[in-house]
């Protein structure tokens, strides 16, 4: 029997849909906590925070950060190894 040379297309789809929902969800919850927060977050502190993973985490800052919704600012603080990191806000911070 042949196999359709599109035959996983709509699954292919399907995950590709539920990705960019699953990220959009992310971005939400971290920009959020963000603007819970006064004093800024780390990566850390949102992993604590939000219950996720910093694989998760980081890659949803670094697209909120090329979307102008948040900003790494020069500030650093201990993370729960005792590494210093730097404290991210919601929104764009002028010099």
């Amino acid at each position: 029997m042949t196999r359709p040379r599109d035959a996983g297309a709509a699954t292919r789809r399907e995950a590709m849909e539920g990705a960019i929902i699953f990220g959009a969800a992310q971005r939400t919850r971290i920009l959020a906590a963000l603007l819970d927060a006064h004093d800024g977050l780390t990566a850390d502190d949102l992993e604590v925070r939000l219950s996720m993973s910093g694989n998760s985490v980081r890659p949803r800052l670094r697209e909120l950060e090329a979307a102008r919704q948040v900003t790494r600012t020069a500030r650093t603080r201990r993370t729960r190894s005792g590494s210093l990191a730097l404290v991210w806000v919601a929104g764009e911070v002028t010099p």
